[in-house]
């Protein structure tokens, strides 16, 4: 999840809920078991090299993540996560490099223009995640992710100056996004502005993993659907098991574009 601090979600609703990026993570045994120590993703489709880094400690747990911005050398945030000695989460701080001007222009800085730890709320009966708020350098709410099970969805609450400006719900059906995911957006006072719903029909390998997947989208406000709504998908993997390509297809003014998540690994 990311803050507004980053660039990356200052930008439209449909942009903001399930990054195409969400379900390219693996479970924390895999990557303990080929002894990860980072992945470096980015976007063959934008001729350039940006994307982000993520660096995982010996059992395979997230501690650092770092978003470059389009050029690939300048970061535009960062985040460090702890462990407690259970393996449980317990805490994140988040640098912010994107600087605000006067005239509300954003300049990514080459060092860090603040940092916040972020407030995480917990469900320590079931040892699960509840909530995570990001602030500003002034204490201000920024945004905000709120988290529901069975089934799994979450509801983000972005800020303006402090002052709630939008709400987007993601529900699921299904183990977190396997089935559908359903996106609502909502503006402060709850009006519903639209969204739109995603099926999917998902083949998998023999490890049980995703291999192909068709999407379907249907949406009474449409105009909030992004212009690269893919259609398929395809997920490629090492021999060791580890995701090293996710291609999406999909068809603009009656041609197919494609866009492929690539992934690099380094090991201890």
């Amino acid at each position: 999840m990311r803050s507004t601090l980053l660039l990356a979600i200052l930008v439209a609703c449909a942009a903001k809920a399930f990054p195409q990026s969400y379900d390219t993570y693996q479970p924390a045994l895999l990557y303990k078991q080929n002894n990860v120590k980072s992945r470096t993703l980015f976007y063959d489709h934008d001729k350039s090299n940006w994307g982000s880094i993520d660096y995982f400690d010996h059992d395979g747990l997230l501690i650092e993540s770092i978003l470059f911005d389009s050029t690939g050398k300048k970061y535009v945030s960062k985040r460090k996560l702890q462990y407690d000695s259970s393996k449980h989460f317990i805490k994140e701080v988040f640098y912010n490099y994107v600087s605000t001007d006067s005239a509300n222009k954003k300049e990514i800085k080459t060092k860090v223009v603040d940092s916040q730890e972020v407030k995480l709320e917990f469900d320590t009966a079931q040892n699960r995640l509840l909530k995570k708020t990001y602030v500003n350098a002034l204490g201000k709410p920024v945004m905000e992710v709120s988290f529901t099970f069975d089934p799994f969805g979450f509801t983000e609450k972005y800020y303006k100056d402090g002052i709630l400006s939008e709400e987007v719900i993601s529900s699921c059906d299904g183990h977190r996004f396997d089935k559908a995911i359903v996106i609502n957006c909502y503006s402060p006072d709850g009006t519903r502005q639209g969204g739109w719903k995603m099926k999917f029909d998902n083949s998998y390998d023999k490890f049980g993993r995703i291999k192909k997947r068709s999407i379907r989208t249907s949406s009474d406000t449409p105009e909030l659907i992004p212009q690269f709504n893919p259609k398929r998908q395809e997920y490629f993997y090492m021999s060791n098991g580890l995701l090293v390509n996710k291609s999406s297809y999909s068809n603009i003014d009656d041609k197919e574009f494609k866009q492929a998540i690539l992934f690099n690994y380094t090991f201890w």
